[in-house]
């Protein structure tokens, strides 16, 4: 564990850098302002020879209305700062980043578990791109 702001990449120094790595940022992107995950996916897939990264992302039609809304994090006053609309859209950022596969809320295992009321809700929401939630990307890398 390495307590550090996502913003402060020197916590990288103390990470391994010479094999592949699963990177798994759950919870953490929607957060991050675009220039922050820009630099992040940069350090990330210049430090480790390959690798695959997977977190989880609002769009960011969403982002905007939770910034709108002034919604937060309860209790942290964490505000909302980056979402992406088309999986693809990562190359901006990240040229090195290949898709693998996106999972939407119904592919998720705790689906099938859900009321009948909230699984119609979940699949009126995706088909509707800005309210797309509960997306699971997964990328691949490695390093030119």
């Amino acid at each position: 564990m390495i307590g550090s702001s996502l913003a402060d990449l020197s916590w990288l120094d103390d990470v391994p850098g010479d094999r592949p790595a699963i990177i798994v940022a759950e919870g953490v992107t929607m957060y991050l302002t675009e220039e922050i995950m820009q630099a992040l996916l940069k350090a990330l897939t210049d430090h480790f020879p390959s690798g695959q990264l997977a977190f989880d992302a609002h769009t960011p039609q969403l982002v905007r209305w939770l910034t709108k809304s002034g919604a937060t994090v309860r209790g942290t006053g964490a505000t909302f700062g980056w979402g992406i609309d088309n999986p693809a859209d990562i190359k901006r950022l990240e040229p090195r980043l290949e898709l693998i596969t996106e999972l939407r809320a119904h592919n998720l295992a705790a689906y099938t578990n859900m009321p009948w009321s909230m699984r119609i809700l979940v699949r009126v929401m995706d088909i509707i791109p800005a309210l797309r939630v509960m997306r699971c990307l997964l990328y691949r890398f490695q390093r030119s």
